[in-house]
């Protein structure tokens, strides 16, 4: 091991201890000699001050004679060294070192704040003075004093004049009159200003500009701000130019630089890249980052007189340009040289290898950190904990932004329950976490569905004296948590909050309002919160508009979201691959085929191309508009295109086919997906139960089921549903209930969709008191019941003679809010003609009345003939009115019901005004119904009636013939 003393006076004595056994050699070999030890307080020292670092030992006024026999023996033989050292510091030196010390203000930036108490307005900036005229050489003040052109002006004053100006606009003569650029010193700061405003365009021709000036020096510090400026553009080829121009002007490459390379291309997803230049910088010499010295020193004392190879430095330059090896030169010269590079050195020395005398400059944590977020950018999150475990066993520990990378790369990597134990292992570690961390915590758990969890933190931030205080990005998180769960309402109340707090939101923050506002297509709030955003000064964004074309789209208004989509273009925006994919299916959930197509190919005349999301809109089109031919064009489409389709496509387009009745083909699709390994999901077996089930193939059904029980995939609520429908739709009863009761055993509680398939099933089975029980049953566990639900139950009720419960059970429905459909109310008037409440049934046709042009027509001619047969043929025929009010086209059907109503009445004459409305009307009366009107009027003998009937009888059969 080696021990290194020093201490200033007239005399140094540095003291060296060799570990091997080489007294009497004169030149031991280097690898005896232990490399010196880190100290990083020694950088920034003057030539000589190394005492801090080095071990001092007390020295005798005068060097003592090195034939002395008083030296004490050492089994490891010592040498020592007495140097003189050099002359001390000039007074102008000590001057220089004091003021470089100090600073002297040229470069520091100074608060200047401005009140204008009339106008009520205020300003606070930060500003910079740069070397000003007094301080660039005299032969240059002279000419600046020469010319009224010339300006003195701070450096952020010139930094302002450039901004004002367009970067095509004159840069440079703003530049040429500043009096500064004669001062070398001035450009590093002019970059780190202009590349501080974030403008990359004025960076870049300030950069041009200041290569052209003669005092210009190429610069590391200059090269790795303009690379960070590049690299938050995502300009990564510039920044790679940058580097490779830095090294042709002969810039060494720092560790910055390598850092803000590799934030580069972690920003745009090239982690390969990102890893490769690790690799580079770990090989190359990082400035001065290898060097070793080599010291032998020779087995006699030296002395001043002594002129024989005593030393042997060795110094290797990290660029490998070869070694400087002084031999038979004087032995003190050689140590100044050792102890003035030491100065030079920041001391960051770390060993490469025990058996090497290399030294460089570990890669700092910012470098680890940008290489992990390069990696997690791209969600390769296994890659991210590889490069952090490599980074822990290389003695660089993991800080809180590392951990948040961690979290992020899982979020990116759709990991959100690893992101969770990751969470928690650093809770258990006590990792103390800040407002980063819980973000994106929160995003993790919306993904997973825990609101819940995800509103308890966000609470947890908001009370009084915590820690991490939410910040703009946790507030757009709540709104999106509230629209995922369709809480819009809450939506409104997080934004609001967000102006409370005093937090300005941004243009993120608005579109998630719009949003959440979207996905339920109320337009009108979207539309506002749109015109807020213009109002606050913001600038809508491809994702605004977009936004706003969606909500129109659910909302059915494709011609005003066509409106939205032409804003985009004469707003200077280009739409991306969404927006066409949006305006694609507003077209289509209005059945509007035509325009959907005619969208896809203008995307691709536009240069966007489609991808599977547009085919599975159009797939999802065409299976509303019930047209096979343009699903199996669409499909063509997509294979000319090699546009691999995936599950959703495959989900799309097996359901369209459904949808029109095309089983086998629909079947035939299912085999092509198992074929071309794309793996089906329970949204697929739901289709293909489901479809069976309204084919009427229940065998069938039931063979998906067994084919998705060997798949291993799980059953979801709407699977079992469908299953329940299945069984019960062949009668077996018993089979529904097992798997209703294996529903119940599972994570997947039955919901009212479950519960109303049961419901049916036990009404088909005529079981109205296994029904009663099961929604009994379902008010236990808080489930609250839908329309359908209710009317099912009203059925089974009806069929099971049980009126007053159905009652009670329309009742409840009021109670609760819940809005009755047309089963439902026909249901209840069914009950209260059991019980023959009329004023009751009176009171709910009048209510349905609201309503008519929602009912069909088949339900209406129910009522008709519900009514009738009930001998109430006052309120049939106000019904009658309503419906031809509300209905423009009323069938011929209605008509029979209301006539054999009538002339069961004895109300023959009212029937010939029915058969004048129907002729009237454009309906033609058939034969039959004048016949029967015939025979009525013949029994009251009234013959005029009599005639005109027979009259139109005859004309019926002319034009019959």
């Amino acid at each position: 091991m080696s021990k290194l003393g020093l201490k200033l006076g007239r005399w140094v004595h540095i003291e060296f201890e060799v570990t091997s056994q080489y007294g009497a050699n004169p030149s031991p070999p280097p690898a005896a000699i232990n490399p010196i030890p880190h100290s990083p307080s020694v950088a920034g020292r003057g030539p000589m001050d190394c005492g801090s670092a080095l071990s001092t030992k007390p020295v005798p006024p005068t060097p003592p004679n090195p034939s002395s026999a008083n030296l004490p023996e050492s089994p490891t033989p010592q040498r020592k060294i007495w140097i003189k050292p050099t002359a001390p510091a000039s007074k102008k030196q000590q001057q220089q070192q004091q003021r470089r010390k100090k600073g002297s203000g040229w470069d520091e930036k100074r608060v200047v704040g401005f009140v204008d108490y009339d106008e009520g307005e205020r300003r606070v900036s930060t500003e910079i003075s740069g070397a000003r005229k007094d301080e660039i050489p005299a032969r240059y003040r002279l000419r600046v004093d020469g010319s009224r052109w010339q300006k003195d002006w701070k450096l952020s004053e010139v930094v302002d004049q450039v901004m004002r100006l367009r970067h095509w606009e004159d840069v440079d003569g703003v530049l040429n009159r500043w009096a500064g650029r004669f001062a070398r010193k001035n450009f590093p700061l002019l970059i780190r200003e202009i590349t501080s405003t974030g403008s990359l365009d004025h960076a870049v021709h300030v950069f041009r500009w200041m290569k052209n000036q003669r005092h210009y020096s190429p610069r590391s510090d200059i090269y790795n701000m303009l690379i960070s400026l590049h690299a938050k553009h995502n300009q990564t080829d510039q920044a790679r130019g940058l580097f490779f121009e830095m090294q042709h002007w002969r810039c060494k490459p720092d560790t910055e630089t390598y850092n803000a390379l590799i934030n580069a291309h972690g920003r745009v997803g090239q982690w390969r890249w990102a890893m490769n230049i690790m690799e580079d910088m770990l090989q190359a010499a990082v400035g001065c980052a290898r060097c070793w010295f080599v010291f032998v020193l020779s087995s006699t004392s030296p002395t001043e007189e002594d002129t024989g190879e005593e030393v042997i430095a060795v110094m290797q330059r990290g660029e490998g340009s070869g070694d400087l090896i002084g031999r038979q030169r004087r032995w003190r010269r050689r140590v100044e040289i050792f102890l003035s590079s030491l100065a030079d050195l920041d001391f960051n020395l770390h060993p490469v290898s025990n058996n090497n005398l290399s030294y460089m400059i570990p890669p700092s944590r910012t470098t680890y950190n940008n290489l992990i977020s390069a990696c997690g950018s791209g969600g390769h999150w296994k890659e991210a904990l590889e490069i952090c475990k490599k980074m822990t066993e290389n003695g660089v520990g993991p800080d809180l932004v590392t951990h948040n990378i961690i979290l992020s790369a899982f979020k990116r990597g759709a990991q959100y329950s690893k992101a969770l134990a990751y969470f928690d292992l650093m809770k258990e570690t006590n990792i103390c976490p800040d407002t980063i961390t819980f973000n994106i915590v929160i995003h993790c758990l919306v993904k997973l569905g825990q609101f819940g969890k995800a509103v308890d933190i966000f609470n947890s931030m908001r009370e009084k004296g915590a820690k991490c205080q939410p910040d703009i990005v946790t507030f757009t998180c709540i709104i999106h948590a509230y629209s995922t769960c369709g809480q819009i309402e809450n939506c409104k109340v997080v934004f609001d909050m967000i102006l409370a707090e005093g937090l300005k939101p941004n243009i993120v923050a608005y579109n998630a309002l719009i949003g959440a506002y979207a996905s339920n297509g109320m337009h009108t709030e979207a539309l506002a919160t749109f015109n807020l955003l213009k109002h606050a000064g913001l600038r809508p964004d491809v994702v605004s508009y977009t936004s706003l074309l969606n909500a129109y789209g659910r909302s059915g208004q494709p011609e005003k979201a066509k409106g939205v989509f032409d804003m985009i273009k004469q707003n200077s925006l280009r739409p991306n691959i969404v927006s066409y994919n949006a305006l694609i299916d507003a077209y289509g959930s209005s059945g509007l085929l035509a325009e959907a197509i005619g969208m896809l190919h203008a995307m691709e005349e536009d240069g966007v191309q489609a991808d599977v999301v547009s085919i599975s809109t159009l797939l999802a089109a065409c299976g509303r508009c019930s047209q096979i031919v343009n699903i199996d064009s669409v499909l063509s489409a997509a294979r000319s295109r090699r546009i691999k389709l995936n599950t959703v496509a495959y989900n799309s387009a097996i359901g369209s086919y459904m949808s029109v009745e095309e089983y086998d083909k629909a079947v035939s699709l299912y085999r092509s997906m198992r074929e071309d390994n794309i793996k089906p999901d329970s949204i697929t077996f739901n289709i293909l139960i489901s479809g069976s089930c309204k084919l009427k193939k229940y065998a069938e059904s039931l063979q998906f089921l067994d084919e998705m029980m060997d798949l291993n995939i799980p059953f979801s609520k709407e699977v079992y549903s469908s299953l329940i429908h299945s069984y019960s739709k062949q009668g077996q009863l018993t089979e529904a209930e097992c798997i209703f009761n294996m529903m119940k055993g599972t994570d997947c509680s039955p919901d009212v969709i479950t519960y109303t398939s049961m419901i049916h099933a036990y009404s088909i089975a005529g079981n109205w008191m296994k029904a009663w029980e099961l929604f009994e049953d379902m008010e236990r566990n808080n489930i609250q019941p839908d329309p359908i639900l209710c009317s099912s139950l009203m059925e089974a009720l009806n069929t099971g003679c049980q009126p007053e419960k159905v009652l009670w059970l329309a009742d409840l429905m009021r109670e609760k809010s819940i809005p009755l459909n047309s089963s439902a109310y026909f249901g209840v008037i069914y009950a209260c003609s059991m019980v023959r409440d009329w004023r009751a049934a009176i009171k709910t046709i009048e209510c349905m009345e609201t309503s008519f042009s929602s009912i069909s027509l088949g339900l209406l001619n129910q009522l008709l003939h519900f009514l009738g047969k009930s001998g109430k043929i006052e309120t049939m025929m106000k019904v009658y009115y309503k419906i031809l009010s509300s209905h423009s086209n009323v069938s011929l059907v209605t008509h029979t019901i209301l006539l054999k109503n009538l002339l069961t009445s004895g109300r023959w004459r009212m029937c010939i005004e029915v058969l004048q409305w129907m002729e009237d009307a454009g309906i033609q009366p058939t034969l039959n119904m004048y016949r029967s009107v015939l025979s009525y009027a013949r029994k009251d003998n009234s013959m005029e009636h009599a005639n005109l009937i027979q009259e139109r009888i005859s004309n019926l059969r002319g034009k019959i013939d």
